[in-house]
């Protein structure tokens, strides 16, 4: 099947949705697909480039259209690459934000109509309208509100054969507007063969039994209940005997300095290793017994940290704000493999005997992903 992926950015590193169609792209080119690649804004390009770049020794046309380009100019360049690849179906790979700086990108569904006015569409969305949350400010409220006017807009235009998401919750927000959305799980971002098959039971991931470490990778978000948590954790440690360890890996941003202050203040192990490669970020998560992520328990799924844990059979614990949805959505069961921290949860977390999951591969997502379209 000929499958264009258009996106923001494709950038190696630099943008979270580009290294996902990187892998995805590279897993169907392996599986005798053709594949190719439209960056239609990216913010770290001066010119257009465009590159054929091998995926398991097979050509995939590349092409990185700059942000600071006119919407004419993009939409030119855009269109003749269309023509050139004449793909059976494009894959929009949504985040508002990637569009238009401040998320309001008015003209989307129209611009891609006239970059490729026959295509049949399909469209993840990797992201959705802000201010999603009870108690939510009146300006995020109108922001959001308009960001759903633009993509129900853009759905009419597109008439997307299918639309693909990460999580329960978006799913249930745009049903408002397409009924039939479909979860597409997400996969880790470090690929194979960085990452090796582990094993469950984490209490047998430690040859040191005094010794329990906590990785924490990426943005830590505030507000979650760090304070609460590091007391908690503190006297399970005291109780116990147990040395627990909690390594920082990646760009873990502002956050960082308070929560290593409060871990440290209750006489908690910090170690922050900070940004490194992907094989380094392997072995950190390969050695580690649990992942920490301060994303909120409702946002999980479309988590590319929480994903990378659960790829190496990390048990996952999620310190994080909390907040409300503003529809009825009621997540009855958590997730398997993660629990939603509060008071008195470390004890039975750090007690559960086993977890029981089986992660989704990549391999296993882009059979979903065809199997989804192919006949459509």
């Amino acid at each position: 099947m000929k499958i264009l992926f258009l996106c923001g950015s494709i950038e190696p590193g630099r943008d979270g949705v580009g290294d996902y169609v990187r892998l995805l792209a590279k897993q169907l080119t392996g599986n005798m697909h053709t594949i190719s690649i439209l960056a239609l804004s990216t913010p770290h390009v001066m010119l257009e480039q465009y590159v054929s770049e091998l995926y398991e020794d097979i050509p995939v046309q590349t092409l990185s259209i700059p942000a600071h380009y006119s919407s004419k100019k993009r939409n030119l360049l855009a269109k003749s690459f269309v023509g050139k690849v004449n793909p059976e179906i494009i894959s929009l790979q949504f985040v508002i934000f990637s569009y238009h700086k401040k998320g309001l990108p008015f003209r989307l569904g129209y611009d891609l109509k006239y970059i490729a006015p026959q295509a049949r569409w399909q469209i993840m969305f990797h992201e959705i309208w802000i201010g999603l949350q009870q108690n939510v400010s009146v300006k995020h409220r109108i922001w959001g509100y308009i960001q759903q006017l633009i993509i129900k807009s853009l759905i009419h235009k597109l008439r997307p054969v299918k639309i693909h998401t990460h999580t329960r919750l978006y799913k249930a927000e745009l049903e408002v507007l397409y009924p039939g959305v479909t979860i597409l799980p997400l996969f880790s971002n470090i690929p194979k063969p960085a990452v090796r098959d582990k094993i469950s039971n984490y209490k047998a991931r430690s040859n040191d039994n005094t010794a329990f470490c906590f990785v924490i990778f990426g943005t830590i978000h505030p507000g979650a209940p760090i304070i609460e948590f590091a007391l908690e954790a503190a006297d399970y440690a005291a109780i116990n005997s147990i040395h627990l360890i909690f390594k920082f890996i990646g760009r873990n941003g502002k956050e960082l300095i308070n929560w290593q202050s409060i871990l440290e203040n209750n006489g908690l192990e910090c170690i922050v290793i900070g940004e490194c490669d992907v094989e380094e970020i392997a072995r950190v998560l390969d050695s580690a017994n649990a992942g920490i992520s301060s994303s909120a328990f409702l946002t999980l799924e479309k988590s590319g940290t929480v994903a990378a844990f659960r790829d190496f059979g990390l048990p996952v614990l999620c310190i994080a704000k909390y907040w409300e949805p503003r529809i009825p959505f009621n997540l009855s069961n958590e997730f398997k493999g993660i629990t939603n921290y509060h008071s008195g949860t470390l004890k039975k977390f750090m007690e559960e005997k086993s977890i029981s999951f089986q992660p989704d591969t990549l391999d296993s997502i882009a059979s979903h992903f065809i199997n989804d379209i192919i006949d459509l």
